[in-house]
């Protein structure tokens, strides 16, 4: 929902016309959403200063067959003050290596939460997590670990000792990639104090 990429060009075309250009050329599951004309030193990746995911699931007994390919469903009730003890425990500077990929583990698994919240609209229960970056799978396997820790009715306090822990083992298993979205991408100066095509 809000990958951004960046790239070297040297063209007198507008940025609104690259635009639509690029979206014309595009296959129907990709769209350009806006351009912007960045400083030189610009990148995509090392100039991020936060991200933000959702995770979204659809909670309701019945499956939904308009959510099935977007949303991880769980048929039983999710109690959002439990789940929302669970995440406030994991905001701030922690190592998260057990919320990583084991393949990942030999670079620093420490990363900084800076929120992280929990709603529910109609059926749909979002996670909206936001950080300076994230490990491989981090997301998918908080969200895993937290709905087994609900399954088992485990005292919510116990996210810092499999936190403590530092070991993939301890935590639970890694949700369905089905839900993860990447919303947005913040950098300082933000992105719309450039020129920009829209």
């Amino acid at each position: 929902m809000g990958q951004i990429v960046h790239f070297n060009l040297e063209s007198d075309l507008s940025l609104f016309k690259l635009v639509w250009g690029l979206n014309g050329i595009l296959p129907p599951d990709l769209s350009v959403k806006n351009i912007y004309k960045v400083a030189p030193d610009f990148h995509a990746r090392f100039s991020a200063v936060e991200r933000v995911y959702k995770y979204l699931i659809y909670n309701y007994p019945q499956r939904s067959p308009f959510w099935q390919s977007k949303a991880l469903w769980v048929d039983k009730p999710l109690d959002l003050n439990y789940l929302q003890k669970i995440s406030q425990l994991l905001i701030g500077e922690h190592d998260f290596a057990s919320f990583c990929k084991k393949s990942s583990s030999n670079e620093s698994t420490v990363r900084r939460i800076n929120d992280f919240k929990i709603e529910k609209k109609d059926h749909l229960v979002e996670f909206t997590i936001s950080g300076t970056a994230f490990l491989h799978h981090m997301i998918r396997i908080i969200v895993g670990t937290m709905l087994q820790m609900h399954h088992q009715q485990d005292n919510p306090e116990s996210i810092v000792n499999i936190l403590g822990q530092q070991d993939r083992n301890s935590a639970g298993p890694t949700a369905a990639p089905r839900g993860l979205y990447l919303v947005e991408i913040k950098y300082d100066p933000p992105l719309d104090s450039y020129e920009k095509a829209i």
